[in-house]
């Protein structure tokens, strides 16, 4: 399986559980990779970071993954959020992303506006870096050099309507490398746009979202389930997309009014991969 620059790789344990439906659901630090809209759901600062390991027992694979996410609110209408995450198999390949992003809540703007409805926008910067041998170091394909770095825009929405017909739904729009930055070497070879809508539907204690991605005229689409129990203590979750299905669990405990330590674990297990014990990935957090 091929994967292109810069592809959705799931950053945390939970939205790799959940099968990458997360464009509406963004209400933690991972959410800054995601929709940064949606980090206004986040009510105390968020810190996070998470490693995984991919496609594990796969002859000749050693692939793995790295994540830090930070959100902080600034007071009730606007949070600002920063995000590294790595990509990469250390002996021939790495990607590495570092994002930051900022929103706000508009409806302080439009009084008669019902409900939530906040903007964000992010700015990525990509870099790519190939590790040569003596049998590519001589490629003129990296006659430039085998790393490169550019910036990339992205915007997005959150909304949670207060209207009886959309009672339990929010939902969520992004439209990431507004400006398609060039990231190739010896060719052009443009980011494409891509766009990501979601939905969640919430009742009691069960998250259900749905995304779809829409990449080089290629939808994706990813939906999964989340349910917790023991006053919000303990979260399952389940989900898929085309190629894989997920499955996890989280563990937020509390100490004292204002903090709280969260450990999820997240399982993917490939469709169209053989000869591999799947994907696993693990987060460590903390809200205060």
């Amino acid at each position: 399986m091929a994967w292109g620059a810069y592809e959705e790789r799931y950053w945390s344990a939970r939205v790799a559980s959940l099968g990458g439906a997360y464009e509406a659901l963004s209400d933690d630090s991972a959410g800054i990779f995601y929709n940064t809209a949606g980090l206004i759901q986040a009510r105390e600062k968020d810190a996070s970071f998470s490693y995984a390991r991919l496609f594990t027992n796969l002859s000749g694979v050693n692939l793995s993954l790295s994540q830090f996410g930070y959100v902080h609110p600034l007071g009730k209408s606007r949070r600002v959020g920063i995000g590294w995450g790595s990509f990469g198999s250390s002996d021939l390949y790495r990607e590495d992303t570092v994002v930051v992003g900022y929103c706000e809540d508009v409806t302080s703007y439009v009084p008669e506006m019902k409900g939530e409805f906040s903007l964000g926008i992010s700015v990525r910067y990509l870099m790519r870096k190939f590790t040569l041998d003596e049998r590519s170091s001589g490629d003129p394909v990296f006659k430039d050099g085998s790393s490169s770095g550019v910036p990339a825009f992205d915007i997005h929405l959150y909304t949670k309507p207060d209207f009886a017909f959309l009672n339990g739904l929010s939902f969520g729009v992004s439209l990431k490398s507004l400006n398609q930055p060039e990231v190739g070497f010896k060719d052009k070879e443009k980011l494409p746009q891509e766009l990501v809508a979601g939905t969640v539907y919430e009742w009691k204690n069960m998250k259900i979202p749905f995304d779809l991605t829409v990449r080089n005229g290629k939808m994706r689409p990813h939906a999964g389930t989340e349910v917790k129990f023991m006053k919000g203590e303990v979260a399952v979750r389940a989900g898929s997309d085309l190629d894989q299905f997920g499955a996890g669990f989280g563990y937020e405990k509390k100490i004292g009014e204002n903090t709280a330590f969260v450990v999820d674990y997240g399982f993917l297990w490939p469709l169209i991969v053989e000869s591999t014990a799947g994907s696993h990935r693990a987060t460590l957090g903390i809200k205060f």
